[in-house]
């Protein structure tokens, strides 16, 4: 992570409430806003599973590869980055996760095209439609 990448997840984590509602991230919550982006930006069916404290929502789009707002697929996780087609004042949700988040993992297509912090990801009974998806993010959230 560059210097400027640590400021901008630094920020989210010291003004939660201007990224999340209230001060404790929620994943419940985390969900519903997520889905809510990949739909606006092109998705036509999200599917979100919770296996114990991880959290997997997969696409059957991947706004983060074919958005020419975006430098690259890992800059929402680094950077806060607005699009108006989520809205005024709105941003990419991905920020959310590297800030609040003990892992992140993303998958394209069924492979891995990075993560964030200890990933520690084994599943063994998720359905290939999932975990084979154009955007698959898992993530589990820190212990408050």
């Amino acid at each position: 992570m560059s210097n400027d990448q640590l400021d901008a997840v630094s920020l989210v984590r010291k003004r939660p409430r201007l990224f999340i509602d209230g001060l404790d991230f929620n994943a419940e919550k985390f969900c519903g806003r997520y889905t809510s982006q990949a739909l606006i930006l092109g998705a036509k069916s999200v599917r979100v599973v919770r296996y114990n404290n991880v959290w997997i929502i997969a696409s059957d789009f991947n706004w983060l590869s074919e958005n020419p707002n975006l430098s690259d697929m890992q800059s929402p996780f680094f950077q806060v980055i607005s699009d108006e087609k989520l809205g005024q004042n709105s941003f990419y949700q991905e920020i959310v996760l590297t800030a609040f988040c003990e892992f992140v993992g993303v998958y394209q297509n069924g492979e891995k095209a990075f993560d964030i912090g200890a990933f520690e990801f084994n599943v063994p009974s998720l359905d290939d439609e999932i975990l084979n998806a154009p955007l698959c993010v898992v993530f589990k959230s820190k212990s408050m």
